[in-house]
């Protein structure tokens, strides 16, 4: 009875130092003041340590997202009022030592990281409620190349290894792009490409499709598709931004034009912004958001051994509010790599990267144009 009753108190202690480990968070700084003496009076000391819990918080809200970093920013005043609420512990690394007149001693401080987030989360809220809804949709559409013209043959890439979204679209070939044209499920917009488009569920839910598309000019043969696997991850970065973010089937935008024109032209046509546009600002949103993700090469990552994908990404963001739609803001291109147990993780790991560090960075752009 008294082991059992040992075991269980020893399975509660450890459940108690994972939850103290997940509120807690270290973070490194030095505690400095200006004195003439070789060590500073009791007070003054006591000042610098807490000058030095306050560079601590900022330190730990400069890792955040940039709206959670502009929130802490504001709620600094209340904060330094009340630092103690946010600090766990204090553990001294030195002695301290004096350098040309500065007093300084390094310390490891622990913030209190739930306190923090649950002072952050009531700001948000508060903000949000005040705030007027401002609705945003975004567009993200991916290529990869499906096969290459060479000396008269068309050499195909093997896609048999897919992601989470469709790839069972045909490739059309110079020998059939005019065929079976009264298909329902293809479009064609020129003589010089063709598309089919395949239409499915991802595992998160929503509607994809994959397509395939000619592109005359390079040569080329892309499969084109709804990355389904950034969606969550793109319409967390808005939402955290206080975008009400309305998926672009709710509109009635086409996703599959902007991904043939990507195809296509290698970017979005006139006719196919206008027509979004359009929808968009009939439906009431504030804004649309735009990006093309340009699937690159595998390979071999030196360091892991696993495969290793290459997406480059190129984006804006259309302001919808005034009489003109106006290209607030753009994004790329960069380029991003995922690594993967095999090329379908690699890729998908790699869009995600791509589409969170792009959609950040407008996010950051439009709120300095928005000035909040």
């Amino acid at each position: 009875m008294r082991k059992l009753l040992t075991i269980i108190l020893l399975s509660v202690t450890m459940l108690f130092s994972v939850a103290y480990l997940e509120a807690a968070v270290k973070v490194k700084v030095k505690a400095t003041v200006e004195t003439k003496k070789n060590k500073p009076k009791p007070e003054e000391i006591k000042a610098a340590v807490n000058n030095a819990k306050i560079l601590a918080v900022k330190k730990y809200a400069s890792e955040k997202d940039t709206r959670k970093r502009e929130l802490v920013n504001e709620l600094m005043p209340d904060i330094e009022k009340n630092i103690d609420t946010y600090i766990l512990e204090i553990n001294y690394l030195n002695e301290g030592n004096k350098t040309n007149g500065i007093w300084e001693q390094l310390l490891e401080v622990t913030i209190d990281d739930v306190q923090l987030e649950l002072l952050i989360n009531q700001k948000m809220k508060d903000v949000m409620e005040m705030a007027e809804p401002t609705y945003l949709s975004f567009v993200y559409v991916a290529r990869e190349v499906a096969a290459v013209e060479s000396q008269g043959q068309t050499i195909k890439k093997d896609l048999s290894t897919k992601s989470d979204v469709s790839a069972s679209g045909k490739i059309a070939t110079s020998g059939d792009t005019d065929s079976n044209l009264s298909d329902p499920n293809k479009i064609s917009t020129s003589s010089q490409a063709e598309v089919n488009i395949d239409k499915s569920i991802s595992r998160e839910g929503s509607m994809v499709y994959s397509q395939s598309v000619v592109n005359a000019s390079e040569g080329i043969y892309y499969r084109t598709f709804n990355p389904g696997e950034i969606d969550t991850k793109v319409t967390e970065i808005f939402n955290k931004a206080n975008f009400e973010v309305v998926p672009a089937y709710e509109v009635g935008i086409l996703p599959e034009k902007f991904a043939y024109d990507f195809a296509a032209l290698n970017e979005i046509s006139s006719s196919t912004q206008k027509e979004a546009t359009d929808i968009a600002r009939e439906a009431g949103l504030d804004f649309l958001a735009v990006a093309m993700l340009d699937v690159g090469r595998e390979e071999i990552d030196p360091v892991s051994g696993g495969s290793k994908v290459y997406v480059k990404v190129n984006g804006y963001i259309l302001d919808l509010r005034k009489k003109f739609a106006v290209k607030v803001c753009s994004a790329g291109p960069y380029q991003f790599s995922g690594i993967g147990s095999n090329p379908s993780v690699a890729k998908t790991n790699a869009l995600i990267e791509a589409a969170k560090n792009a959609s950040q960075d407008l996010v950051d752009q439009l709120r300095v144009k928005l000035g909040n």
